[in-house]
């Protein structure tokens, strides 16, 4: 049951797993209402005897506000705005410090979570892990570190702050009464509000809560798994641009987690679709089942483990969960719509795709061959004791010899020219 507290102590209940959601993005909408269910899932007996609240802190308004609150307990918020400190080209990040505010939450404990997660076993045990905490993200080696126990101060300081926590998981204690909740926020965003163009990076927040919030503990990889492929093609710039092949730059830990999609599939408790690379949505129009397939032929050579499929495929399993459960049917129109209109984003998209003259997989416009072929010509040259030349410049040197110039364009934009993240 939920367990009640004293008024004197300022809490409304023992626990809540809380999320943001800000700005007008429907797809976000969707994210947060096929994430709840996969919370409930996980909790056994009647809705009304969980522990864990739900609570979702949104600055959107109408219908949507009104559909979220079916499945969240909302509170509309004012949102942080802070684009000095955010490093971005688009200014992408302005906005994240808005995630400050679940401090404010009257729980005794909280779970934030940002909507992008996939939740795969139940959160529950983070509840246990001593506040505050967070996945390490920096140059320390993450390997001394250990799940639920404290981070050194080398990690993050050394002449400068050179480490954080991925804020995508975070375990808060927030204050025990009102009034410490207000102050200890108020003065936080009086903080951000001081930050300049000296404080800018791509992770804003991230530097800013590691400075502002002492003793950190470790959230294991496992409870925070980015989604990535092992390998992928960093593009070169100008006429005659060179491609460089390049293994994912991730912590020793992620790698750990399982060489096959069986391993990953029995250790990973969380997957965080990080970034704006890849959005599950772009395979929404396909059965789960349908879109492993696809994702794993796409990616046979760049994430040979199919943490990709198995990753979209969870999600894409919540979205048919929320489309029959019959707890929200008042919903339905609202989330379908949305729903219907990604499908015919992702068909769109995957009708006019330009495809390899190799393997037909989807490639870049401007682009003979796809990052598939260029990846597994650049490990096919390594095992053999070669000089590592990617697919791209092969075909380009026969392109050559036939005509005498090697055709070079313009790279097309992928699928998220349609992404409607923040």
């Amino acid at each position: 049951m939920v367990m009640e507290v004293d008024e004197d102590e300022g809490y409304k209940a023992e626990r809540a797993y809380v999320a943001l959601l800000h700005g007008e993005n429907k797809t976000f909408l969707l994210y947060a209402a096929s994430f709840q269910p996969e919370l409930g899932q996980l909790r056994t007996g009647p809705r009304k005897s969980f522990v864990e609240h739900n609570a979702s802190h949104v600055d959107c308004a109408g219908e949507h506000v009104k559909s979220l609150s079916a499945i969240w307990e909302v509170e509309e918020v004012d949102l942080v705005d802070c684009p000095v400190a955010d490093k971005s080209r688009r200014k992408r990040h302005r906005y994240v410090f808005t995630k400050l505010r679940c401090l404010e939450v009257p729980y005794r404990r909280i779970i934030f979570l940002d909507l992008d997660v996939i939740v795969r076993s139940s959160p529950a045990p983070l509840f246990e892990v001593p506040a505050p905490a967070g996945m390490y993200h920096g140059r320390w080696d993450r390997g001394q570190a250990q799940h639920g126990v404290p981070l050194p101060p080398e990690a993050f300081y050394d002449d400068g702050c050179i480490g954080c926590v991925n804020a995508g998981l975070l375990r808060f204690d927030p204050p025990a009464n009102s009034s410490a909740r207000r102050a200890l926020v108020k003065n936080m965003l009086e903080q951000v509000k001081a930050l300049s163009k000296s404080d800018e990076s791509y992770l804003p927040e991230q530097y800013f809560m590691v400075k502002e919030l002492n003793g950190w503990h470790h959230i294991a990889v496992a409870w925070n798994c980015e989604v990535n492929p092992e390998w992928f093609i960093q593009y070169g710039r100008g006429k005659r641009r060179a491609h460089s092949v390049l293994k994912a730059e991730m912590h020793d830990d992620w790698w750990k987690l399982g060489g096959t999609e069986e391993e990953l599939r029995k250790n990973v408790h969380m997957f965080h679709f990080s970034g704006q690379w890849l959005q599950p949505w772009w395979y929404i129009h396909l059965d789960p089942e349908d879109a492993m397939k696809v994702i794993k032929k796409h990616y046979a050579c760049r994430d040979k483990r199919g943490m990709i499929a198995l990753a979209v495929g969870d999600w894409l399993r919540g979205i048919q969960e929320l489309q029959k459960s019959d707890e929200y049917s008042a919903e339905q129109a609202v989330f379908q719509e949305i729903i219907d209109e990604l499908k015919h984003k992702a068909r769109r998209w995957w009708e006019e795709v330009s495809l390899c003259k190799l393997c037909k997989n989807p490639k870049e416009e401007g682009e003979d061959l796809c990052e598939e072929c260029e990846v597994q010509s650049h490990k096919d040259d390594k095992e053999n004791g070669h000089a590592g030349t990617c697919a791209r410049e092969k075909h380009n040197a026969k392109s050559v010899k036939r005509s005498g110039q090697a055709r070079w364009g313009r790279k097309k934009r992928s699928p998220k020219k349609f992404d409607s993240g923040g």
